[in-house]
């Protein structure tokens, strides 16, 4: 399946997981894709299509409204954790998606990887025990 009907299977399903609903704000009628793991600029275009189905899985996704949810908090560290959360409530594996990711990705995105997701594991792993 390319990527332009991968994106939209995805986001029919995550439609009914939310209930509708966006993850942000709670209201009905999301609009907007966002990748919040891994994401397609983390990726080489060439990449892309190789890795799309992790790319575009539900656990990688969620949908948002695009304005103002989007488009003020979309490539913020805060949402980031949120969305993790969010993820980790629905009974995704959240530590396995990212170590996935770990080995998916480009040799030369390693670094930055590895500082990425260290951070997100820190916080989320840290912010789980105190809940």
């Amino acid at each position: 399946m390319d990527q332009h009907h991968l994106r939209i299977v995805t986001k029919l399903a995550l439609l009914a997981e939310q209930n509708n609903r966006c993850v942000l704000c709670g209201k009905r009628d999301p609009n907007a894709l966002h990748e919040w793991a891994l994401k397609r600029g983390d990726l080489p275009k060439k990449r892309q299509e190789e890795l799309a189905n992790l790319l575009f899985s539900e656990i990688n996704c969620v949908v948002l409204h695009n304005n103002p949810c989007h488009l003020a908090f979309g490539q913020t560290r805060w949402l980031e954790v949120e969305v993790a959360h969010y993820k980790q409530d629905q009974g995704h594996d959240v530590l396995a998606h990212f170590a996935a990711i770990r080995t998916a990705i480009p040799t030369w995105t390693s670094a930055a990887w590895d500082k990425k997701s260290n951070r997100l594991v820190g916080r989320i792993h840290g912010d789980f025990q105190a809940r």
